[in-house]
């Protein structure tokens, strides 16, 4: 059955054109008319370009769409599509950033991470929340956690105003012979020690502590004096007191020079026994206390004294000559003598200066001391023995030369001279008003405790009367003047 005609005629028949273009965005078809047709269509198409999307045929041509989305998330990046062949690029860059981290600061991107540079808030505080800001500051809130104060006599430790304090106690135990000591939990440890102590006894010394409490070893008083028995310890004073021994008891004094010794009100005296004295003088005649053997040391006569020369003649003794001359203090107011053992003595001289002064010439108050000399009125009298030291006068403007004498409640009038004012232990006020005289001439008044008497006589004998103050210009109206 088969067609050799039919075969043969197909193979004799033209082959049909290849009207591929090698362009996608063609269809490519024969038309029996016009032969291979190429046209453009809308298809998608790749343009070979790494930087578009979505290529799309257009005018036979493809052509590339929208960039591609290059943004990886990551600031630290700068993202780009520069590169047809090799498309998104995101190199590193050095931008300010966040990392995110509240404890860094000045954050800045860096091979293409974000990061900071790293601080502490931690204030080593238990009682505090620490925390970062992000700029560098710090929060350190307190709180109110349980803590240690590391105080071992405080217990239920907690903070409290970012402070960890417990509540105190005490284990003293007032007790010098323990150490004393917190367990931290409330309780404590009184633990016996071997410390020197004091057990305020007076009678016990060498105190320690031993078992928890203060013990001393009691005195013991059995060293008594030569004239006295055993004695005990005073609690109050810590002293060991000794009875004295009886009048009369036998004793040692310990003297070799005594014997028959014997106890009196407590001391060990002995009589003397052994006699020393080899007659000179010069030596001192001494017994051994301890031997009883006679010493003649030579006496010396020092007496310490510059002035004097000291020497020791046989048969004599001590002999010291003062040289006055030495003791010359160029002061004629003053007799200057050598003394031995007082050395130069410098003693006013009453013959040249009685009042003892130090002024001994042409002194204007020989008898009333008066260094300086004073003497405002410029007078005989200096102010020391001048009752009117601003009167040159010394008058008191009375035609008997009359003075007022004050030292008693009013001013009264003395006749005389000033010396028999002074006399009467007062002193004349010049220019003092004394009142008329009441008093005969010759007469005058005596004021004594029984009230004022006129007495007759001269003004001498009035003054020196015992019995009263002259008071001469008064009323003697007990007894009227004659």
């Amino acid at each position: 059955n088969f067609d050799l005609f039919s075969h043969l005629k197909a193979d004799l028949s033209p082959a049909a054109p290849n009207c591929d273009d090698g362009n996608v965005c063609t269809d490519d078809s024969c038309d029996p008319a016009i032969g291979c047709a190429n046209s453009n269509n809308t298809a998608q198409c790749n343009d070979n370009n790494a930087c578009t999307t979505e290529d799309t045929c257009a005018g036979g041509q493809c052509v590339g769409g929208a960039p591609p989305n290059c943004d990886d998330g990551n600031v630290c990046t700068d993202d780009s599509c520069d590169d047809p062949a090799a498309g998104c690029s995101n190199s590193a860059n050095n931008a300010a950033c966040n990392d995110n981290d509240p404890c860094t600061s000045n954050d800045v991107c860096a091979a293409k991470a974000c990061g900071g540079t790293p601080y502490s808030c931690d204030d080593d505080n238990v009682c505090t929340d620490d925390s970062c800001n992000g700029d560098g500051s710090c929060d350190n809130a307190a709180n109110n956690a349980v803590c240690d104060d590391n105080d071992l006599c405080t217990s239920g430790d907690v903070c409290q105003d970012k402070a960890c304090a417990g509540e105190p106690y005490s284990c003293e135990d007032a007790n010098v012979c323990t150490d004393d000591s917190c367990n931290g939990d409330g309780s404590c440890d009184n633990t016996p020690n071997d410390g020197t102590c004091d057990d305020g006894n007076l009678c016990t010394t060498n105190d320690v502590c031993s078992g928890g409490e203060c013990t001393g070893q009691a005195i013991t008083c059995d060293n008594p004096g030569t004239c006295q028995t055993a004695g005990d310890c005073n609690a109050q004073t810590g002293d060991c007191e000794y009875p004295t021994a009886e009048d009369g008891t036998t004793c040692d004094d310990g003297n070799a020079c005594t014997s028959e010794d014997l106890c009196f009100t407590g001391d060990c005296d002995g009589v003397p026994s052994v006699f020393c004295d080899d007659s000179d003088p010069c030596t001192d005649d001494v017994c051994d206390p301890a031997s009883g053997e006679c010493t003649y040391p030579s006496l010396s006569c020092d007496d310490d004294v510059p002035c004097t020369t000291d020497s020791c003649q046989s048969g004599v003794g001590c002999v010291y000559e003062g040289d006055d001359a030495i003791c010359d203090d160029g002061d004629i107011c003053t007799v200057d003598e050598c003394v031995a053992f007082d050395g130069c003595v410098h003693s006013p001289d009453l013959a040249l200066d009685p009042d003892e002064d130090g002024v001994c010439s042409s002194d204007n108050c020989p008898l009333d001391a008066n260094a300086d000399q004073a003497n405002e009125d410029q007078d005989s009298a200096g102010d020391a023995c001048d009752p009117c030291p601003q009167d040159p006068d010394d008058g008191c403007g009375d035609p008997h030369n009359a003075c007022c004498f004050a030292d008693i409640e009013a001013p009264i009038c003395v006749f005389g001279p000033q010396s028999e004012c002074q006399a009467m232990g007062g002193n004349c006020l010049c220019g003092k008003s004394c009142g008329e005289v009441n008093c005969f001439t010759g007469a005058c008044c005596i004021m004594s405790p029984m009230g004022s008497t006129c007495m007759p006589g001269d003004m001498l004998s009035c003054i020196m009367n015992p019995d009263g103050f002259f008071l001469a210009g008064s009323s003697c109206d007990s007894h009227p003047c004659p």
